[in-house]
């Protein structure tokens, strides 16, 4: 066995010589249109490693470019629910106070949603929630989480793919896979009330 196969699992460009497999971290213009539906005023809370920067850059991107809304404002901390949870205390203080959060994973959005019901305010009438995965975490908050979900299966069958190719031919090109994401409308952004994933 060759002792160099390198594979990068989850982050993009860090390392270019490294192979990868994610999924696509630019939201799609449907999800930037559930989350800000309801006013233009959106915030979006992320961490500042590049997954979590793709994911807020392509935020923005539907916003200004599709939507024709103002650019959100941008919140930094770390992917956990206590950073979240601070984030939210944050963007809630700010005049004019947003309308729409957007959550770079969800973590910070379960954090997010417990900020929101210590201020008294509803999800989604006051304020839409949306986060990016789907894990089940997603599914243990109530109003249920509309989510960007990441094809978790598939992106663990093409990484060993990468990993088997990467071995049988350890100086070949480096392979750069990117998989679509799914946006999975609930109630927290304003949608339907859905049943959870089995």
């Amino acid at each position: 066995m060759h002792a160099h196969a390198p594979l990068r699992f989850g982050w993009r460009g860090i390392q270019r010589f490294l192979d990868s497999c994610v999924p696509s971290n630019a939201p799609s213009a449907a999800a930037t249109a559930s989350v800000s539906a309801a006013d233009p005023q959106s915030t979006a809370a992320t961490e500042t490693v590049p997954t979590a920067v793709d994911r807020v850059a392509g935020f923005t991107r539907a916003l200004v470019e599709e939507a024709g809304l103002q650019a959100p404002s941008v919140l930094h901390g770390a992917f956990s629910i206590e950073s979240g949870h601070d984030m939210t205390l944050s963007a809630m203080a700010r005049v004019p106070r947003p309308t729409a959060l957007f959550a770079a994973n969800n973590f910070i959005a379960i954090g997010v949603q417990h900020a929101l019901a210590e201020l008294g305010l509803d999800v989604p009438d006051d304020v839409a929630v949306v986060g990016f995965d789907d894990l089940p975490q997603a599914m243990v908050t109530f109003p249920f989480l509309t989510v960007v979900a990441q094809p978790a299966i598939e992106m663990g069958k093409r990484a060993v793919a990468v990993l088997l190719e990467r071995l049988a031919n350890p100086d070949g090109p480096a392979q750069d896979v990117v998989l679509p994401t799914e946006l999975v409308i609930r109630r927290s952004s304003g949608g339907p009330v859905a049943e959870p994933a089995s």
